[in-house]
């Protein structure tokens, strides 16, 4: 049935005379699909030619017939993704019930249009080894791609995979599967695609490429799924790493074991008819299911370097004669390089006793083999539905959950993590006529990202700074020191979407074969964020920053409330693209696309703009800080704030194509916030209570 990756796969066909390399018009196409049964029928124009758009991707069988001419049938033809196929037919004369039989699936080399790409197929897919089995990894294998990183498992959509081809920014991408749009809506990351035991094969797209492909600066890879056929096809798989296959990490203490790994990567697939009782799904209905599973079990080694028993009681006598303890107060040595008790802060000792444990090292280290547990699920299901002979319709369901935790050096606090990944797409082909094809698709993708962090600590209050925090849980603030940090981190709830509707018609007309469509994406994103309350203890005071943390001394402080983002913006691309078939050896490819972007904006009247206006005091929030000052407030006008994100223009003379691309983005998206403040006093004991 049919495979649809935003891209459009036919047939093109060619009848000629053999005898005397004339046209013939009038020959019958018939086309049909060795895996489904698929069927579809067409006339060769008057010039002996004739496309078939919109096929699905599969091998295919043609034959053609024409009065006083003797069959002609080409088999095992494979029809990719995002190409299309010309088939020359020399006709021979002769009886109709006379054939004539090709056999074997040459090489295709794109000739009826300007497009440059590469293809992944599914032998490279099977067969080429992948770390961690990122499809996405076989970038690396073309040429003009420089891949940054392709994850085993992305927990946070800003952190998926990275590359770039062509020389184009990482984020000037458009990756999707089976046309939808796979990345995250705030910053154009790419997402990871289902396991390669689910794809079928991918494509990319680097120059020169149609109108019909649009919503990016840069380029485009084209994805599409399994589906069933009329046999029933299915498999299982297990993939190990262990630790007893590595070499020991060149950190770990003498005597201990290697950090331990254990990661399995498992799942199967079924593909094949639907056969119910009563109902024989063969040629009609198909459905194909695919998961996969992660379980790793790893440990990381961490190090840091905490304060020693004798350090906690403000002795710092066995750094001498190399660093030298200063008093703050006076600017002279503390004698012994001791600091005397009546000086420890309160704070920094509650710190040490509730969170930090001494040194297991002889170096004055502590190293630790900390658990990093990951877990990964992903589903895929698909099932494809032939409605007589004009309709055909698929619908592809694919969602992957994962969840992962990255200890801290200090073992109290960590940092989990999950990132939720669905994607749901239905797509219908129609039929008017022989020439005459409409392709619709809506499809529903969503990011969402969530950074988790430690909530069993103590707040600031119950440690004993005089500060308040802004979340709905105790939050312990961050602590740093050259040696160590500590603390409960942010929380980052970080979703986006792309509600996305795409219509092609595809008519051909003599000499022209013409695709006509529009694209309309509605994105959003949003953001929940807990910033913690930092404090950074650099030895600004007395020289070492152990010692400024122990008598209470940060350089910097500072505190950020809540940041609330729900930003919404509509993108509207309607195209034509014409294949003019000028001669037998030229084709015209022309083309245009149109694309708006609408402002990025907040939904319910939320703020994200402000501007700094010295001596001014906000009257539309007038708690806000001074000389910040928002739209609505005199002197700054309401209205559309945007800038240039990147522009790029590319122009080839290359297969006589010309071609530009720009890339716009609206910077009227961004962050409710408060400003950071920054204050060099005892702030353990001295400090502005803030509140929201």
């Amino acid at each position: 049935m049919c495979k649809r990756a935003g891209a459009n796969h036919r047939i093109a066909v060619g009848c000629s005379d053999r005898s005397g390399g004339a046209g013939v018009p009038d020959a019958k196409v018939h086309v049909t699909n060795t895996e489904t049964g698929f069927i579809k029928d067409a006339f060769s124009t008057a010039e002996g030619t004739y496309s078939i758009p919109l096929l699905p991707v599969g091998h295919y069988s043609v034959s053609v017939e024409a009065r006083g001419f003797k069959s002609f049938i080409k088999t095992d033809i494979f029809i990719p993704v995002a190409q299309n196929i010309r088939i020359d037919v020399p006709l021979q004369i002769g009886a109709v019930n006379q054939s004539v039989t090709v056999q074997g699936n040459a090489v295709n080399i794109e000739t009826t249009n300007a497009t440059l790409g590469q293809t992944i197929d599914t032998a490279r897919l099977n067969s080429l080894p992948l770390n961690g089995r990122n499809a996405l990894g076989l970038l690396g294998t073309l040429p003009g791609v420089a891949v940054s990183s392709t994850p085993t498992y992305v927990t946070w959509a800003r952190s998926g995979p990275s590359f770039s081809i062509s020389g184009s920014r990482t984020d000037f991408a458009n990756l999707m599967l089976d046309g939808t749009t796979f990345t995250d809506a705030i910053s154009n990351t790419s997402q990871n695609l289902p396991t390669v035991d689910a794809l079928e094969e991918f494509r990319v797209l680097t120059d020169s490429y149609g109108a019909n492909y649009g919503r990016a600066g840069g380029s485009v890879i084209l994805a599409v799924t399994k589906s069933g056929t009329n046999q029933f096809h299915g498999s299982l798989w297990e993939y190990l790493r262990n630790d007893a296959f590595d070499a020991a990490n060149a950190f770990t203490p003498a005597g201990t074991r290697k950090p331990m790994l254990r990661q399995n990567q498992f799942g199967g697939d079924i593909g094949g008819p639907v056969l119910l009782p009563k109902y024989n799904g063969k040629n009609k209905t198909f459905f194909f299911f695919g998961y996969e599973g992660l379980r790793i079990h790893q440990q990381a080694l961490t190090v840091a370097f905490p304060l020693t028993a004798a350090e906690r009681t403000g002795d710092f006598s066995a750094l001498l004669p190399t660093q030298v303890i200063v008093n703050p107060a006076t600017g002279l040595p503390y004698p012994g390089n001791k600091i005397p008790a009546n000086q420890i802060d309160s704070v920094a000792t509650n710190v040490l006793n509730l969170y930090v444990p001494t040194p297991n090292q002889p170096d004055g280290s502590l190293r630790l083999a900390q658990a990093v547990p990951t877990t990964a699920n992903q589903y895929i299901f698909k099932i494809d539905q032939a409605i007589g002979a004009k309709d055909r319709v698929w619908f592809r369901l694919f969602r992957n959950n994962t969840s992962s935790v990255s200890p801290g050096s200090i073992p109290f606090f960590a940092s989990p993590s999950s990132g939720n990944f669905q994607s749901y797409a239905v797509n219908w082909t129609h039929t008017f006529s022989a020439n005459l094809l409409n392709q619709a698709q809506f499809s529903y993708s969503r990011p969402e990202g969530i950074s988790d962090t430690t909530k069993n600590g103590q707040s600031a209050q119950q440690l004993g700074i005089n500060a308040n925090g802004f979340t709905p849980y105790p939050q312990t603030p961050g602590i740093s020191t050259s040696g160590f940090s500590l603390g409960s981190g942010w929380f980052i709830d970080e979703p986006s979407y792309f509600r996305q509707i795409d219509d092609t018609l595809s008519w051909i007309r003599g000499k022209h074969d013409i695709q006509t469509g529009i694209m309309i994406n509605y994105q959003g994103n949003g953001d929940l964020a807990y910033p913690a309350m930092g404090l950074s203890f650099t030895g600004l005071y007395t020289g070492n920053s152990a010692a400024d943390f122990l008598i209470g001394r940060p350089q910097n402080f500072n505190v950020t409330t809540t940041i609330i983002d729900d930003g919404t913006s509509t993108v509207v691309q309607p195209f034509i693209q014409d294949n003019y078939h000028l001669t037998k050896r030229l084709t015209v490819d022309l083309g245009l696309r149109w694309a708006y972007q609408t402002p990025w904006t907040q939904k319910h009247g939320n703020v994200s703009t402000f501007t700094y206006t010295p001596g001014a005091q906000s009257t539309v929030y007038p708690t806000a800080p001074p000389q910040l000052v928002v739209p609505g407030d005199k002197g700054v006008l309401p209205g559309l704030y945007q800038g240039w994100k990147g522009v790029q223009n590319r122009a080839s003379a290359l297969r006589g194509i010309s071609s530009a691309t720009a890339q716009r983005h609206y910077a009227a998206h961004g962050d409710c916030f408060m400003p950071q403040s920054t204050k060099k006093s005892k702030l353990f004991k001295r400090t502005t209570n803030r509140s929201s």
